[in-house]
Formats: C-alpha cells, structure tokens, sequence
C-alpha cells in the first residue's frame, strides 16, 4: 500500500523511524525534479502505459514531466523480486533520445542505457526514481545515507 501511495502526486507521511527514513529519501529525490513548477504535468500508474515499455506487468509507472526532463517512478507491485527492461517513449515523455541520461534519484548513480533501453532491478513492494534528461541539468542535493545515520544520530545532533 505504501508504494501505491508513493507513485501518486502527494507527500507522505510516516509511521516509525525506519519508515520516516524512506519517505525523507523519496521526498528529496521528488524535489530534485522540482515537481510543483507550473510546467510540470503529473502522470499516475492508472494512465501511463504509453510513457514506456516494460517487460514486467507487474511494474507500476508514475511520471512527472517537463520539456526535456522527466521523473519516472518505478513500482514493483508483485510478490517477487523483478529484474526489468524500461524502453522509453521519448516523444511522449517530452525528452530527447540522443542526449537523454538516466540517473537513480535517490543514489545519483547513472543507469546503463543502450539508445534504446534500460534495465532497473527491483524488490518485491519497492519504489525506485530514475531522472531522466541531459547530462547535469538537474540539480542533485548530497545524500545522506540513511543507513549508515541510523542509530548515530545522538552523535550528529552533538556536533
């Protein structure tokens, strides 16, 4: 359920520290993208079958999208780990093929794109953000690593 209501257009909200964690991750890598700017159009997981093409039925696309950027929100609605390919529609995404980037919103990583596709591994019930555009047109923020914070936070708050 708490993926399902991460692919829609609002901000959660959380129950427990490890769950607030997460939702911290998926809001900052939402803000990378700027969503709430006037020429950002949303497009929820019920209509979003022509943005790209993915081998996996059980994959849930959201999208926010903008002249010549976009965020894809990828989620696994299955019972079973998913390794997947992504083919972009670039006209409909509204970004250009030849210059187009892809990067895991949350790690900043650059996905391995061939010109025509992209492959994304995912855990059964999780949520992954890719954005999408030319090189260095976004604005990334420094990451924490929520893993490695957890449980050392009286030591942070000190400093």
């Amino acid at each position: 359920m708490f993926m399902l209501a991460a692919l829609n257009d609002h901000t959660l909200g959380s129950f427990g520290r490890r769950e607030e964690m997460t939702v911290a991750r998926l809001d900052s890598a939402r803000a990378q993208f700027r969503q709430w700017e006037k020429d950002v159009t949303f497009t929820g997981y019920w209509e979003s079958k022509d943005l790209c093409s993915i081998s996996d039925s059980k994959i849930a696309l959201s999208a926010y999208t903008r002249k010549g950027q976009a965020l894809l929100m990828f989620g696994n609605t299955g019972d079973k780990d998913s390794t997947f390919r992504v083919q972009p529609a670039f006209y409909k995404l509204k970004i250009a093929a030849k210059t187009c980037t892809f990067l895991n919103a949350e790690t900043h990583e650059v996905i391995p794109f061939n010109g025509k596709e992209f492959t994304l591994n995912l855990k059964k019930h999780d949520i992954v953000m890719v954005l999408a555009g030319k090189k260095d047109s976004f604005q990334l923020f420094p990451r924490l690593d929520w893993d490695k914070f957890l449980g050392k936070e009286k030591n942070f708050r000190k400093q």
